[in-house]
């Protein structure tokens, strides 16, 4: 609500009225400030010395009030411009004044009384005793019969209720003043009526009553005399508070009564005013409608110019996008008509097209439009660069897409700032636009922008805070063109410089690197790289990376030597690799890849020393050490250093070397080295799946653990390892019972194990066991006689003893001999049936040689003579038949060939025991042929091995390390191995003949490693 207060004004008249009526002579004999002074103390003396009954005292301070009265008056304005040192304090004069009323009153005339009264009132109400002023203002209303001064009462009543905001008790007094005959401030009445209509929300009755007074010449007078003369500012000021409550209750015949009833000069003001007011509380269609009646009316051009920019804003509050862009065209064109510059700027049209273009572009920001766009365009093309102005067309043109009118903008603007007159705008300023254009192009994805603004701020900025970045830029969208490598040598212009920013030299320096990657260019990287590491190794922030990129792109030149099988070139380059450069992890990949490309080149001592590098290597990681450890122990394999190779292969873990083959590799070792490998027999059996593998190597170690002493404990441990081997623990067995006899554990194995005994081995054992028998019968039967001395106490009954404990001899040896066919051993049978024979042939020849029992007649003598030829001829013919089937194998031209083979094998004291027994029953011819098998018959199989190997020992030790120092020197070449390997097998070297086979094989089959790089 609006609400006008000019009470101050209302009391100041009203008060100067009453004191011309009082002291008229007074007023008219003031001069100045001095003389009114003067005149106060002198009156203030008089009345001092008057008696108070004294007839002159009422008159002279009546004066003496109306005279403090005017100076608080007067005071009050003085202050009102500022402060004033000599001046009395106006309240202090106001209370003088009202006690020297006070004293007077009772004796003024009745007819002067109520505006005596009214003067009291003013000067309470200007004391702020608003409560104390009322009461004399009713007293006057109440008793007065003087028109004008109750008229004047109910008028400061009114003000008094108006400036506590009662409004309708300030109405009810404004109207009893209006109808109170002689008023005098009619018109100023009825202005305070309309205000408190309005902000009762009357706002037609007060449009009326303000009307009302436009229209009457009377009212626009304060004295409101007919004949008086209009108040000029009164008649304004009703004019422009009536303007301005058409804006709060619009009617369009408003407008043509402002301009009707508006003073000539402040008709157009107040249209303005009614407009703005419109256009304030947004009612928008009003709006138009006045500022279209301002514009049509308007006479100049720049003011029109105004009413248009209005028009514009308004029309896009309505969202009337085209019309607003009309109304700010026409008022361009009504600008550029005017050819002056406006005197109010806060009204020039300038700042209100451009205010209402930034409201526009703020109700648009998420999606602008075109005529957005054009708005902006024309305000800088009539009124040229502004920064703010053209970076938002810019954005606007960018938001829109229209990259090239936001360019086409950027670049007017830049040659403005810079060679217009706006020349002297400050570097910063021209850095920042500078930089914005480089924002457009990037944000424009048009690489012809982008260029165009790096190009521009290149050229043109001032202060280069961002020369380097933007030149960056500019050399990385070279390098994504990648049309030609022109952008290299800009990279290391920046990499070069030491104005650049370090981050940006080393970002360059990376481009050029990793450009190079990507054109596999290695050899160049490496040259680059360390030039680069040279030049910013002092820089702070650079990290020394391009070191260690040097070096990498050393493995990978390395590798790809290595893949076109140029292995001397590899050599020669990785030597130029610096570790003290390098990561920690490349370090290992050069060691390794020295490893592997000397191997290749079949230079094992480089290989080694390499492998050895690496492997005392500090931090590496666990593969890469057992890497070098396993190379290390293959290349002192390859030397046939096989104390080194045992210790080494002894460190490797099973990720290189399963156990059962490492274990079987140090048991090699073991027996080249002339150590017992048994500990290494025995763990490859725990480890390994190989089951016949695992059968040799129980066998190793049963043969080793023979020479010991404790084989038969040593079967007890492996044999759970081969249980399922029958024929491997038959052979176990056969070894026991060679070295330990019919004690042995091998016998206990053939016993309880069915399964062992039908093996070879088992069979072997068991013969040799029924031989043992036979020839202990053989012995035992030997020795059996008949005795035939008949001299003897009952020799009969001793006879008839022994016959028949040689007959079940007989039948004991039928049964052995029976047995002994049943195995189908050759020298069983043999064996058994030459007893039989012999034996047989024996018992007959004693049968016949018996003597004759005396006191027989003749014819019982030939009787007994029949009687023991038939008794013994059954012996004859068994002999004769067991010694033909005995000449049958002895016959068999195979005999003595198997039997010496048998001597000069493992199981040899079995095979002496067999000719032995072989002496016992052959003929003759035969024993001749048995003597001549094997002279060392009877020696242990160690023995004979030995004699074995001192016959056959033909390679000299010389010739054998000549031959040995030719495969050091090129272990991959297997003809040399080869030929070592003869002599090895000429000399009995067994371990070592073992282990030449084993390489040849492996050579074979083996395939080198790749070195590595690092890509």
């Amino acid at each position: 609500m609006i609400k006008v207060v000019r009470s101050l004004f209302v009391l100041t008249v009203i008060y100067v009225s009453i004191s011309l009526f009082l002291s008229a002579q007074s007023f008219a004999t003031e001069k100045v400030d001095s003389n009114r002074d003067y005149l106060i103390d002198k009156l203030h003396r008089v009345v001092t010395n008057l008696a108070p009954a004294d007839s002159a005292r009422n008159g002279i301070i009546l004066r003496l009030a109306d005279l403090l009265s005017d100076r608080a008056r007067y005071t009050t304005m003085r202050l009102s411009e500022g402060p004033c040192k000599t001046c009395t304090a106006p309240d202090a004069d106001r209370k003088k004044a009202l006690q020297y009323y006070h004293e007077a009153y009772p004796k003024v005339a009745e007819a002067n009384k109520a505006k005596v009264l009214v003067q009291m009132g003013h000067l309470n109400q200007l004391l702020g005793n608003q409560s104390a002023a009322i009461d004399l203002y009713t007293k006057i209303t109440a008793e007065s019969s003087d028109q004008t001064a109750r008229s004047e009462a109910y008028l400061s009543i009114g003000d008094i209720y108006f400036k506590k905001s009662e409004w309708s008790k300030a109405q009810l007094n404004f109207d009893k003043s209006i109808e109170t005959s002689n008023n005098d401030s009619k018109g100023y009445a009825t202005y305070r009526l309309a205000w408190a209509h309005f902000n009762q929300g009357h706002a037609s009755v007060a449009k009326a009553k303000l009307l009302s007074i436009l229209k009457t010449p009377a009212l626009l007078s304060k004295s409101g005399s007919n004949q008086a003369v209009t108040d000029v500012a009164f008649h304004e000021q009703v004019a422009k508070d009536y303007a301005i409550i058409c804006g709060a209750n619009f009617e369009e015949s408003d407008l043509k009564n402002i301009f009707e009833f508006s003073p000539e000069k402040k008709k157009l003001e107040n249209l303005f005013a009614v407009s703005s007011e419109l256009e304030r509380t947004a009612k928008k269609k009003e709006a138009i409608i006045a500022w279209t009646f301002l514009y049509q009316n308007q006479p100049q051009p720049q003011d029109r110019a105004v009413a248009k920019a209005h028009l514009a804003n308004v029309n896009l509050q309505l969202g009337k996008n085209s019309d607003a862009l009309k109304d700010i065209n026409e008022a361009f064109n009504l600008i550029a008509e005017a050819k002056v510059k406006f005197p109010n700027e806060s009204e020039d049209a300038r700042r209100l097209i451009k205010s209402s273009i930034i409201t526009w572009n703020q109700a648009e920001k998420k999606k602008p439009s075109a005529e957005l766009l054009e708005a902006y365009q024309g305000y800088l093309n009539n009124y040229g660069y502004e920064k703010e102005m053209s970076q938002w067309a810019v954005q606007i043109a960018a938001d829109l897409k229209k990259w090239d009118v936001a360019w086409t903008i950027h670049k007017s603007a830049t040659d403005k700032m810079i060679l217009g007159k706006e020349a002297k705008t400050q570097s910063n300023d021209v850095e920042n636009h500078l930089l914005l254009g480089i924002e457009l192009g990037e944000s424009s994805k048009d690489a012809t922008i982008l260029a165009d603004a790096q190009n521009e701020y290149i050229a043109k900025s001032k202060t280069k805070s961002k020369y380097w970045e933007v030149f960056y830029q500019k050399t990385y969208a070279g390098y994504e063109k990648a049309e030609n490598e022109e952008f290299l040598k800009s990279l290391v212009t920046i990499v070069e410089s030491k104005e650049a920013p370090a981050d940006l030299r080393i970002k360059s320096g990376d481009l050029y690197l990793d450009y190079l990657a990507s054109k596999k260019k290695d050899a160049e990287i490496e040259i680059q790289a360390r030039a680069f590491h040279k030049t910013l190794l002092a820089v702070k922030g650079y990290p020394g990376d391009w070191a260690k990129i040097a070096e990498k792109s050393v493995l990978n030149q390395v590798s790809a030597y290595v893949q076109a099988n140029n292995l001397n070139a590899a050599w020669e380059k990785i030597q130029s690799f610096q570790a003290k450069a390098a990561e920690p992890k490349d370090v290992v990949t050069a060691l390794k890849n020295k490893v592997i490309i000397a191997e290749k080149r079949n230079d094992i001592t480089s290989a080694y020393a390499a492998a050895k590098d690496l492997s005392v290597l500090s931090g590496i990681e666990k593969e890469d050490k057992n890497f070098a450890q396993a190379k290390m122990a293959y290349y002192s394999d390859l030397k046939m250093d096989f104390k080194a190779a045992l210790n080494l292969t002894e460190q490797l873990p099973e990720s290189i070397i399963p156990a059962d083959k490492k274990n079987l590799k140090l048991a090699m070792y073991s027996d080249l080295l002339g150590q017992n490998s048994a500990v290494y027999l025995k763990k490859f059996v725990e480890t390994s799946r190989d089951q016949s593998s695992k059968e040799v190597a129980v066998v190793e170690i049963v043969k080793k653990a023979a020479i010991s002493g404790n084989m038969d404990e040593e079967i007890k441990k492996q044999e759970k390892s081969i249980s399922s081997s029958y024929k491997i623990l038959g052979e176990l067995a056969a070894m026991s019972y060679v070295k330990n006899g019919d004690k042995s554990y091998g016998l206990q194995m053939i016993d309880k194990n069915p399964e062992i005994k039908k093996t070879g081995f088992g069979s072997m054992v068991n013969n040799d066991r029924k031989l043992k028998v036979l020839s202990a019968f053989a012995d035992s039967i030997e020795k059996m006689t008949l005795d035939s001395d008949m001299s003897k106490k009952d020799s009969q009954k001793k006879l008839a003893k022994d016959m028949q404990a040689r007959i079940g001899a007989f039948t004991k040896l039928d049964e052995l001999a029976a047995d002994a066919i049943k195995t189908k051993d050759w020298t069983l049978q043999v064996v058994a049936l030459s007893l039989i024979a012999r034996e047989s042939d024996r018992f007959y020849s004693e049968i016949l040689s018996l003597p004759m029992p005396e006191q027989l007649s003749a014819e019982e003598q030939g009787e007994y003579m029949r009687l023991l030829g038939e008794k013994a001829q059954p012996y004859k013919a068994k002999s004769e038949q067991a010694l033909a089937k005995a000449n049958e194998f002895w016959n068999d031209s195979t005999w003595a060939a198997s039997l010496n083979t048998k001597l000069s094998g493992t199981y040899a004291p079995l095979a002496v025991n067999e000719k032995n027994q072989l002496m016992k029953v052959a003929q003759d011819k035969n024993k001749a042929v048995l003597a001549t098998i094997n002279s060392n018959v009877g020696a242990s199989s160690a023995s004979i091995a030995q004699a074995r190997d001192e016959k056959a020992a033909t390679v000299s030790a010389t010739e054998i390390e000549l031959a040995k120092t030719d495969v050091k020197s090129e272990p991959f070449n297997i003809s040399k191995i080869q030929i070592l390997k003869e002599m090895e097998t000429k000399n009995g070297n067994r371990a070592m003949v073992q282990y030449l086979e084993g390489r040849i094989n492996e050579l074979n089959t083996q395939t080198k490693d790749t070195p590595q790089g690092v890509r």
